[in-house]
Order: structure tokens, then sequence, then C-alpha cells
């Protein structure tokens, strides 16, 4: 039965791809895997992008990382997590350096045509949220927990106080604590998601439930209170009457692409994608109660926040040598001009994830999933039904869905 029931959430997860954007880093042979990957056919685009990643491998391309992620996300998209994790965990040792660490630092001033593509810090921390995402899925939480800590270490940000703020990976820290019955740290988990994101719904249910396990009234009085503006009274009340969740994330949109800088050349630049998706909406069942999705990661915005295209390359620098101490260091000012930033994007990345909290009965559920526009017009292109999602009793229930252009066309 149990292996039944993981074989359901296998094909469930597995069941939509994503919206993806064709950047320039990526070569002519390559767009035939990320054509196949777009229109939503992931074993097709691994077929074509397995000897691709196999021949770069074997001449030690300086561009092995980026087509690693790249398969890393399609095996993800398809349900396979033990090899996409291979693939992810994979490109942390070609990496060879951790935050703060000087072994590598120097090769970010070299030019991009023979430097040892190492991604931007958001790639990286995208990277390790993926692996956590697939290890949680195959219920190995203590490996998720080190996983979401790691993407948490990548997320740098201008402001110290911010640093590691990601939504969804605290949120998932928490869920994960949550699972191994650590109630305290996953408050803590669910509170900083909160902090780092004022209006995400999900923290403060989850808080809500974690709290109520421990008989802290007051605490949760004041939570409800905090959230009060955020939810109808309606579906306070629908949270009250069911005692099993299941916590939605989706992950969806185009991520920014990148191009060349006009100016001196010195950096590849991105733009804001051109993505109409504005937020989710999701139905379960026949139930007139419908959950707008909270937006969880914008990866723009983290970009944004380590401080955008205006000194990449010397920010990058003192990130991979020395941490701190480097930025006291005037010579690195030298480097910036005839440096070009690392900048490529890993283009298989969603832009965006969104995230809802679904009170819910234990047993097969039907959810319909509908996209609106900035203007609160529904996207008809973007709208799915998934069938016989499983929610287990007693159990912190996660299901994670991967957004796709025509969504409606796929099952």
């Amino acid at each position: 039965m149990v292996a039944r029931r993981k074989y359901i959430r296998f094909l469930i997860l597995a069941a939509a791809l994503p919206l993806l954007v064709f950047c320039g880093c990526v070569t002519t042979s390559s767009g035939t895997y990320l054509g196949n990957y777009r229109e939503g056919r992931p074993a097709n685009a691994e077929r074509v992008l397995t000897p691709i990643l196999e021949e770069e491998i074997a001449k030690d391309d300086k561009n092995v990382i980026l087509y690693l992620w790249e398969m890393g996300m399609i095996r993800f998209a398809q349900g396979n997590y033990l090899q996409a994790n291979e693939a992810f965990l994979k490109t942390d040792q070609l990496l060879g350096y951790e935050p703060g660490s000087i072994e590598t630092g120097f090769e970010l001033f070299s030019s991009d045509d023979s430097k040892r593509f190492i991604g931007d810090p958001v790639e990286a921390s995208m990277a390790f949220l993926f692996a956590g995402l697939g290890f949680y899925m195959m219920e190995d939480y203590q490996n998720a927990l080190v996983s979401f800590k790691k993407s948490l270490e990548w997320d740098f940000n201008t402001d110290e106080e911010n640093q590691g703020n990601m939504v969804i990976t605290n949120m998932m820290i928490g869920e994960c604590y949550s699972r191994k019955g650590e109630t305290d740290q996953a408050i803590v988990a669910y509170r900083r998601s909160i902090r780092f994101n004022p209006d995400f719904v999900p923290g403060y249910l989850a808080l809500d439930r974690e709290l109520r396990k421990l008989g802290r009234t007051m605490q949760v009085e004041e939570n409800r209170r905090n959230m009060a503006d955020l939810v109808s009274p309606g579906y306070l009340e629908w949270v009250d009457r069911h005692e099993d969740h299941l916590f939605l994330i989706m992950l969806s949109g185009a991520a920014p692409p990148v191009k060349p800088d006009e100016t001196d050349g010195m950096f590849r630049t991105r733009d804001k994608a051109n993505d109409p998706l504005g937020f989710w909406k999701v139905r379960c069942d026949d139930d007139e109660m419908v959950i707008n999705m909270s937006i969880a990661d914008n990866l723009l915005k983290h970009f944004q926040d380590q401080g955008g295209e205006a000194g990449q390359a010397v920010r990058k620098g003192i990130q991979a040598t020395a941490g701190a101490i480097m930025e006291e260091i005037p010579i690195l000012d030298l480097f910036a001009p005839s440096t070009k930033a690392d900048l490529r994007y890993w283009s298989t990345s969603p832009g965006n994830i969104f995230a809802g909290y679904i009170p819910i009965d234990s047993g097969l559920h039907t959810l319909s999933v509908s996209a609106y526009d900035y203007g609160d017009s529904r996207l008809d292109s973007y709208r799915q039904v998934w069938h016989y999602i499983p929610v287990e009793p007693g159990e912190n229930n996660v299901l994670v869905l991967v957004s796709f252009r025509n969504m409606q066309d796929l099952m």
C-alpha cells in the first residue's frame, strides 16, 4: 500500500512542466532539448540532452555545470528526484568552493571566453532548493534540511539582516522540522518565512498548526490577528473544520532572460521576463472556497537583492574569496573594468514560486488550478485539473506542481 501511495504521488508531481525562456547562453544543439522541455516532453528532452551532457563532461567543458542544472530540472519535472539530485549535487562538487573560500575566487576575474561557468549565487541557491525538494519528496528529511540550509547560504543580500530571505526555503525548513517532530525549530523557520514576506498566508497557517501542538493559546490568537487582513473569515472557518492540509507549491513563469550590455560589454544584464502571470487560484473538489496562492519567491528580486548588475563581478569575487575582509582591499576595484560578470542564466529555472495552504480531508482529491494576470483576468491557457491527489491523515502533505504554457492541453 505504501509503495502504491508513493507511486501515485510520483505521477502527480510529474504532471506538468515549466514555462521557459530560451536564453542566449545555450547552444543551437541544445535548443532541441529545451524545445522538447518547453512543449511538455521531459523524457524526450532528457534523451536529447544526455549525449550532449556526456560529451561536455568528457571534454571538461567550461559550461558543464549549466548543462547539469538543466538536466537536474528536466529530471525533477518528471518526478525522478533521485537522479535529479545526482545532477544538482554533482554541480556542487564541480563548483569546488563554499561561500567565503579562496580556492577559485580569482577565476571569476578572467574573461568569459576562458573561465569555467560557476553561475550566479542565485542559481546555486535554486539548485539546492530543488535538491531539498527532491529529498523531501523521497521522505529523506535530514538531507532535505542540509540542502535547504545550503540554499540559504547562497542567497546573499546587500542588507545583511535579510541574507537568506528565500521565503519558500524557510517554509520548507519548517516542514522538515515538523515532520521530524522538532516543533520549536519548525516555529522558528515559519516565523522567518513570514518575516521575509508578511503577506505569506501559508506561513501563518503552518505556524498556527505548530503553536496549537504546544498549547500556546495566546500566541495562536496573536498569529490569527496578524493574518486577519490577509484571509476571509470563511477561509479561517474552513481551516478550523479540517485537521489535515495540503501545502501546494507552484513553480511558474519564465526566468528573466539575459542579453549583452550594450554600454561597455562588461556585464550581461537581466531583463524582466515578459510574464503575464500575476497569481494563481486553486479550487479543491467541488468546494466553493477558492485559494489565492501567495507569492513565495521571485528570482529577479533575489538577483536585485544581491546588488544587481552594478558591481556584480567584484561582489562575486568578494563572496568567493575571503568574504567581508576583501571589501577593505581597494585593488579589487581595479579588476572590475576588464571583467565580465558570469551572468549566463539557468534557463529551466522558474521565474516565480507561489504557495498555498489548502485545508482538506484525508483521501483522494481533485484540484483545479487557474492563473490570472495582474488585472485579475483569468488566463485561459494557464489552467489545469489534477485528479486523485492523495492526502494522508496526520502528515504534512506537500505537492509541487510545475506550470507550463497551454496547461489545459496537457492532460
